[in-house]
């Protein structure tokens, strides 16, 4: 039997009607199989309603901060704890962003950290962002008197096409700029757009920039190999004593992972050989810190679909979003820095 015979089975075995007579299939795998996608909501909507309780406790008393302090930043796990830390709050009102469980704003809020508190955010700084989509980190750094230069793939790049359908990639400056965190003139007099590829960075940015950033992205560069490259590169984009900080998939498990794909996961291993290499080549990759976190949606994992819209015709609020299944491997975001040595 042919592939494609396996498949016509498999799709008419799993099907919830017999498409001749419109009757419910009783078959023994569709009926194991039917309710699997009410499950998924059904776990969603539960950890969306603890979550909305848990936020509301968390920050009904919560005290308003005036800066983020100091908490020694280094590689990091997203985990449940950071968000009700005061360093999350604050640049996330910074963002204008609504303080939830989503590993997404995690990343964000953390790699504004992690350069702030290596005095990166500072006017004569100078900033270059790999990716940036619509992210709100140019506008964010501009304000604190950075000259940025922020790169996204060429729109005629067919990599680009992705994105562009999910609203994020940037194709010109003004789609980066948020109005809501800084002026037009001023944002567009201190940050440049340009186009530009990751597995590529052009020569013209060597030794440049006193920090560089990229979120969530190196992973979607074709391979392990290839995001490890990317970091090994953008270090030298850097000034001496420069800081580089990136987010990323992270496999918790040791075991297996994805490779050679369009989102390949890393693993405490790979981070390992990255570090050795960085040293070999002048740079230091700080330490890393890999715990998880021990609180509940730390082992709570967000199933498919997403985003949250399980096409059921029924409403699911966002649900808890750190840890995530990516084709059955429990996984979370983290972030790595590294530094150019003097």
């Amino acid at each position: 039997m042919s592939r494609a015979e396996i498949e016509r089975l498999a799709h008419e075995l799993v099907r919830l009607t017999i498409e001749e007579t419109s009757n419910p299939n009783v078959a023994a795998t569709a009926v194991a199989l039917r309710d699997v996608s009410h499950l998924r909501t059904n776990s969603k909507l539960f950890a969306s309603y603890v979550a909305d309780a848990v936020r509301k406790e968390v920050f009904k008393d919560a005290v308003a901060v005036d800066e983020p302090g100091v908490i020694g930043a280094v590689g990091r796990v997203c985990k449940q704890a950071d968000f009700s830390a005061p360093w999350f709050r604050y640049w996330l009102k910074q963002i204008h962003a609504t303080p939830v469980l989503h590993r997404k704003l995690w990343e964000t809020a953390y790699v504004i950290q992690c350069l702030w508190e290596q005095g990166c955010l500072k006017p004569g700084k100078k900033g270059l962002g790999f990716a940036v989509g619509r992210e709100p980190l140019p506008s964010l750094f501009v304000r604190h008197g950075v000259e940025v230069v922020a790169t996204d793939l060429s729109p005629v790049d067919p990599r680009s096409q992705a994105w562009n359908a999910t609203n994020q990639h940037a194709s010109q400056i003004e789609t980066i700029w948020r109005r809501d965190i800084i002026g037009g003139d001023d944002f567009k007099r201190q940050c440049t757009f340009e186009y530009a590829d990751m597995n590529e960075i052009p020569s013209k940015y060597d030794g440049r920039f006193d920090f560089c950033w990229s979120v969530c992205a190196f992973e979607h560069l074709g391979s392990i190999e290839k995001g490890l490259s990317f970091l090994r590169n953008a270090m030298k984009t850097l000034k001496p004593g420069g800081i580089s900080v990136h987010t990323t998939e992270y496999n918790l498990q040791d075991q297996e992972t994805i490779d050679n794909w369009a989102t390949v996961l890393y693993q405490k291993k790979h981070f390992a050989s990255l570090a050795a290499l960085l040293k070999a080549e002048g740079s230091t990759l700080l330490d890393i810190d890999f715990d998880p976190g021990s609180e509940f949606f730390d082992s709570y994992v967000d199933v498919p679909p997403f985003p949250h819209n399980t096409g059921s015709g029924i409403v699911v609020p966002e649900p808890p979003h750190i840890k995530l299944s990516v084709d059955g491997f429990p996984t979370t975001s983290i972030a790595i820095i590294a530094k150019k040595n003097v």
